[in-house]
């Protein structure tokens, strides 16, 4: 089960005139190298600029950060967590979503949670259970990904800005919490007309989520919380997080409202 190519291939034009499937494989290219998209900490200031440069308005800014854990083994299969190796040859079969196929957790990626939770002064939860997120999508070959809502590892913790990281005044931002969670297939596009090539290297791989409390305002507080948080998790050995190879992202939630205004009146 290590080596699933029979599953490297999405058709998504079957079936199409002039596409046969067979054309595919008549005259194939040598593989490439893996493709990855930068994440720059840049983005998230465009992302959020426009909420905060007009005087009569201010805004509340969330951040849900993704960050690849150092773990030799995939979050529920002994597969290797390596996804930078040759296409789908880190494939057990929970992570390629055979029928039968049963999730084992890993206690290596639930020690590198808690340390992190701890980390930032949080607490480890009694009760951690994992939740099914269902979604249909070619990188997501179980048919949803298994992550944690209701009970999730960690709660609680902050990062302390200030001075010494760029700011000229100091900030806390709260972790409201911190959950274990997959990671998806990779999509794979260009290297043949009409068809997306998908690498099942990645999918399993274990990931934390960390979704801040929203208690930043401005753009340079939310670039500034990205690269103390890179900093962290680096040092106490969690993740590399390297943006360009995509071991951490970030997702930005802003809501906008009108200065004396109630804030969660405010439109998202």
């Amino acid at each position: 089960m290590h080596q699933l190519h029979s599953l490297c291939v999405l058709y998504t034009n079957v079936g199409r005139r002039g596409v046969p499937a067979p054309a595919l494989f008549a005259n194939p290219r040598p593989w490439k190298g893996t493709l990855v998209q930068k994440r720059a900490l840049g983005s998230i200031a465009q992302k959020v600029k426009s909420a905060t440069t007009d005087a009569g308005f201010k805004a509340t800014i969330g951040l849900e950060l993704h960050a690849q854990l150092s773990a030799s083994q995939k979050l529920f299969s002994a597969a290797s967590a390596r996804w930078d190796e040759p296409p789908n040859t880190n494939v057990y079969a929970i992570d390629a979503g055979l029928p039968g196929a049963l999730p084992q957790l890993n206690p290596q990626c639930v020690e590198l949670a808690a340390r992190a939770i701890l980390a930032f002064d949080g607490h480890v939860q009694p009760l951690s259970s994992f939740d099914r997120k269902h979604y249909f999508y070619a990188d997501q070959p179980l048919g949803y990904q298994i992550t944690q809502q209701q009970h999730p590892i960690g709660r609680g913790g902050y990062v302390q800005l200030g001075p010494a990281d760029g700011l000229d005044y100091s900030k806390r931002v709260r972790i409201h919490q911190l959950q274990l969670e997959q990671d998806t297939a990779k999509s794979i596009h260009g290297v043949y007309p009409g068809y997306v090539l998908v690498d099942l290297n990645r999918a399993g791989v274990a990931l934390i989520e960390i979704v801040s409390e929203p208690d930043i305002e401005t753009a340079v507080e939310a670039s500034t919380y990205v690269r103390k948080m890179q900093t962290l998790l680096r040092h106490i050995g969690i993740s590399n997080c390297n943006m360009e190879e995509g071991s951490l992202r970030c997702d930005v939630n802003v809501s906008v409202y009108r200065k004396g205004e109630d804030r969660l009146s405010g439109a998202r």
